[in-house]
């Protein structure tokens, strides 16, 4: 039985692709974020982790969860060192504007358009080469 075996040689250009990835999240996810005082979309951070090949989109502010995952309908705020509540009728609730995930998902499409074109072109590369069997 004839035993084929393939070695990607030079994977630094595929880790150079995922190693951008978290900056382009966070590049994106800055454009996409909404703006009142400008915290929420300066406080976006990324950082690359394990070896380069995870990375890490984050924000600190304690109010950007509340933004990105939104809020549902709640009454108005109840003080206990007073008992009461110090506003009346029901909050409306904020919809959630998950710009993290629109730029995740945005680079995502593009880094898997890059390293299939790079993909692609290794291949072609060989094909041209031709195989030349290890032993």
């Amino acid at each position: 039985m004839t035993k084929v075996s393939v070695e990607f040689i030079g994977l630094d250009e595929f880790r150079d692709i995922i190693r951008q990835s978290p900056k382009a999240v966070q590049r994106r996810s800055k454009q996409f974020a909404p703006v009142q005082s400008g915290r929420l979309r300066t406080d976006i951070q990324s950082e690359v982790i394990e070896n380069d090949m995870m990375g890490r989109v984050y924000n600190d502010v304690t109010y950007a969860i509340y933004v990105h995952e939104g809020t549902r309908p709640s009454p108005g705020r109840y003080v206990p060192a007073i008992n009461a509540r110090v506003k009346t009728g029901m909050h409306p609730g904020q919809r959630p504007q998950q710009y993290m995930r629109q730029a995740l998902d945005y680079v995502r499409g593009k880094s898997s358009d890059i390293l299939a074109n790079r993909i692609q072109k290794r291949l072609d590369l060989i094909a041209k080469r031709g195989l030349t069997p290890r032993r």
